[in-house]
């Protein structure tokens, strides 16, 4: 199955990109959901809730794969260096100089949570990765999940966040010129001392992402979109694992994005 990565505002997909976004991802997860349901090697009781870990710049990478004659990203990569094969994490890459985030689709809302208090209200670019197959988590899957549980574990997703403070201007980044940036980098240290990170190196002002920037539907929408839920916002985006904060409940600014129809996820 090819890897898809959906670049900028969401709402400029067209129906017909949801519908073979949803099915090239339903292809991948209903197979894998009937064995699931027949497998033997599951768990009496469920294993601990997934969390998300917050990385040091130090030790996260993330690839952004470009041609060079459009320079509209093609590929995502990210990964930690320290445990190439490790994933539910977040951090922010200043060679890449944006937010980014590898986990199991289930932690999603943990790091748009995350999202929504850099950015507030402005606008984003985002390049977003859905996964070529599964992983199942180390610890294992117990017995009993229904097809949304299943698939918010062992689906990884990739997302990496650009954030801009002016509105960009297409035809200038044409002309080799980019727009005003302004340095969002203590946002982001905000952002990242509140969600408790063991230490963060280095940082950097965010200079202009690789392709124009649009500003999207609310990233809870995204959330929404993928999983195929009714718009709500006081809905967790994907119901299952996510990063809870047990010190003080603080709420977040939204941006906001206007909402569309949902990617359906459910069996057909």
């Amino acid at each position: 199955m090819p890897t898809h990565v959906l670049e900028g505002g969401l709402d400029s997909l067209s129906e017909e990109q949801i519908q073979k976004l949803g099915a090239a991802r339903a292809a991948i997860l209903e197979p894998a959901y009937d064995a699931y349901l027949i497998s033997d090697g599951l768990l009496d009781k469920s294993p601990p809730l997934s969390s998300i870990q917050l990385l040091p710049t130090s030790d996260m990478t993330v690839n952004l794969i470009r041609p060079a004659e459009d320079n509209a990203a093609t590929d995502l990569w990210i990964s930690k260096i320290s445990d190439p094969s490790a994933d539910n994490f977040m951090g922010f890459s200043p060679e890449e100089n944006c937010i980014a985030f590898k986990g199991e689709r289930g932690l999603f809302d943990g790091f748009i949570e995350f999202a929504e208090s850099v950015a507030q209200d402005k606008s984003v670019t985002i390049v977003f990765k859905t996964p070529k197959g599964i992983r199942i988590p180390r610890e294992g899957l117990e017995y009993g999940l229904n097809y949304e549980d299943f698939a918010a574990r062992v689906e990884v997703l990739e997302c990496a966040m650009w954030i801009r403070t002016s509105q960009s201007h297409p035809q200038g980044q044409k002309n080799g010129t980019h727009p005003d940036i302004a340095t969002v980098d203590s946002l982001v240290r905000g952002g990242m001392a509140r969600s408790k990170s063991p230490s963060s190196d280095s940082s950097a002002s965010l200079s202009p992402p690789p392709e124009i920037i649009t500003t999207p539907p609310r990233l809870r929408t995204l959330c929404k979109r993928m999983r195929g839920s009714p718009d709500s916002d006081d809905e967790s985006c994907f119901g299952s694992d996510h990063v809870k904060d047990e010190e003080a409940e603080v709420k977040k600014p939204k941006i906001k994005m206007n909402t569309r129809k949902s990617l359906r996820l459910s069996r057909r």
